[in-house]
């Protein structure tokens, strides 16, 4: 949120609200809720891409899904569906399945001794109306059968 900040202030947006818990679909639904209540009249909702998920069901079951514009700051395979259906206007990705790509492939030039360019990394796209039929989803988000698998050892 400190990085969005300054940006309005060269704009006519005001930001009207800022809202902070947890990430959990719940919790993000009851924020925007809050906030509903208290600027019935706002034009957009920015937040993480679960607060975008929440923001749709939201809006659709107040009736106002075509009235204000979701935006979320991160890229999940919910956000792709509902940029795709026009429910979510954008979200950025950069490109995370690429990133791990090029960390591999780093780390094995730094073992190698081969390693000539210290700094790499995707560009961070936008995803939206414009381009979402076009992103390469394979280089953003996982394949739909993944499920990550975590074990702790004493």
């Amino acid at each position: 949120m400190a990085a969005f900040r300054p940006a309005p202030a060269n704009s006519s947006a005001d930001i009207v609200a800022v809202k902070w818990g947890d990430t959990g679909f719940e919790a993000q639904l009851l924020l925007l809720e809050d906030v509903l209540e208290e600027h019935p009249d706002l034009d957009y909702i920015i937040g993480s891409a679960v607060a975008a998920d929440a923001a749709v069901s939201l809006l659709r079951a107040q009736g106002l899904p075509d009235r204000i514009s979701i935006l979320a700051d991160y890229f999940t395979h919910s956000t792709y569906r509902a940029t795709r259906r026009g429910k979510v206007e954008a979200a950025p990705t950069d490109s995370p399945v690429l990133q791990g790509r090029v960390a591999v492939d780093r780390a094995v030039r730094a073992l190698e001794g081969s390693l000539t360019l210290v700094q790499a990394g995707p560009a961070i796209q936008v995803v939206d109306q414009s381009n979402v039929d076009r992103v390469n989803i394979d280089t953003s988000l996982a394949p739909a059968w993944f499920r990550p698998t975590f074990e702790v050892k004493p």
